[in-house]
This record gives structure tokens, sequence and C-alpha cells, in this order.
């Protein structure tokens, strides 16, 4: 950023306008449907000088919910930059609970629904699609209209205690499968034990999205 600019006594300076500055960052701002963004831009008038030429503008840093946009003045007799902060916010469809949810339910069709609403940072994760809850339970109480977050809820059970599994496990490359019995429930990507029908051995393993539980073959647990 340049420096302050001093000017001779008696010299009548013009300087830049600062909406110029905010309308030249908006410029190359990202488009999208239901995006929206609200600039602050720099004072410029007693410091930054008016540029003779259009404002060049460039996208200098950017997250989900803020952005930076450089302005700058490439002017031989007035070179100069200037950042311009951006919020960013969109709209879009939330799920919210059409009932309170009590903890341990588990989430149907008519259990939600959606509504438009602003997004940014003040929100926070929300659920923006029946898809991504439907199956799955509450782990804390939701109000009637309050939205559904992602920490809101637990997968859906894969595996349920007493069901027989396929258990995996990879060594040096190979994969050895086996039967086994689930000793307690389990969601994907969850560790629960098992127990090999042939071996007998209590093992850990993972819940995979298909079912399968991935064991270490070394370790086991005493029966």
């Amino acid at each position: 950023m340049s420096s302050v600019l001093i000017c001779p006594i008696g010299h009548a300076e013009t300087w830049e306008s600062q909406p110029a500055v905010l309308q030249a960052a908006q410029s190359v701002l990202p488009r999208a449907q239901g995006d929206h963004y609200r600039g602050n831009p720099p004072t410029t008038a007693g410091w930054v000088r008016a540029c003779p030429q259009p404002l060049k503008a460039q996208i200098s840093s950017q997250s989900q919910w803020a952005l930076t946009v450089r302005v700058s003045c490439e002017a031989p007799t007035s070179r100069w930059s200037l950042y311009v902060p951006f919020e960013r916010s969109y709209t879009s469809t939330i799920v919210i609970a059409r009932n309170f949810l009590a903890p341990g339910t588990v989430i149907q069709s008519n259990s939600v629904e959606v509504r438009r609403e602003r997004i940014d940072a003040e929100t926070g994760s929300v659920c923006t699609s029946i898809h991504q809850v439907i199956g799955d339970t509450v782990n804390a109480g939701i109000a009637k209209g309050m939205p559904i977050r992602p920490e809101n809820l637990l997968a859906p059970l894969i595996i349920r205690q007493g069901e027989r599994v396929m258990l995996k496990a990879r060594q040096h490359g190979v994969v050895a499968s086996a039967m086994g019995i689930a000793m307690e429930n389990g969601r994907a990507g969850a560790s629960i034990l098992v127990r090999n029908t042939t071996s007998h051995k209590l093992l850990t393993g993972v819940v995979s999205a298909n079912g399968t539980v991935w064991v270490s073959p070394w370790r086991s647990h005493a029966s």
C-alpha cells in the first residue's frame, strides 16, 4: 500500500472515490445464484490520489465466508493499492425440525421440512437437503423450527448387536475374510467389538459403509 501523499500548498488535489474502489472490487467477485457480499472499502479522501485510468482489481484471498480484493492504480503518476474485505453469505434451503425431536429419534421424511434462509459465518454448519438427514438418529433434542446441524446427528446403524458380519483383514497386501458376530451396534466409521466364529477370538474392527468390518489381524481381546 502506498505511503501518504503530501501535496504542494495551493495545489487542488483530487482524491479517489470510495464508491469507485468498491465498484472495482465488486466487479471481480465470484457470482453464484443466491450469493451475497458485503464490502467494507477503506476511506480514500485525503490520502489516496485519484487514478487517471481504470482501476485494476484482483482477488487476493478467499475462504467460505470471507474474501479480500486488491484494488490498484497503475498509472505512472499515481501508483497505489488498497484491500477491500467482503463478508460472504448466501441464500439456501435449510432443513428444520417440523416438531420437537427428542434424543434417539430416527428422522423420517415427516420429521423435518425445508425453508429458505440467508446463511453466513454466524449461522454455522446446517443441513441443506432432507436426503442428508433421513435415517439418521438425533443425538440431542432439537426444538421445533430449529435447523438440523450435522453435529446433531448420528449416522444410521449399519450393524446391530448379535448379527453375523463379514470380517476382513489386510496384512502384507493380502486380504483375508472370515465370518463373525457383532458384539455391539455399529455405524459407518465406528469401532466395534466382533467375535470371529471360527477362532472365537474377540476383535476390534471398523465398520465400513457396506457393513464389512475391517479388523487388525494381530490385535485381539481376551475371550
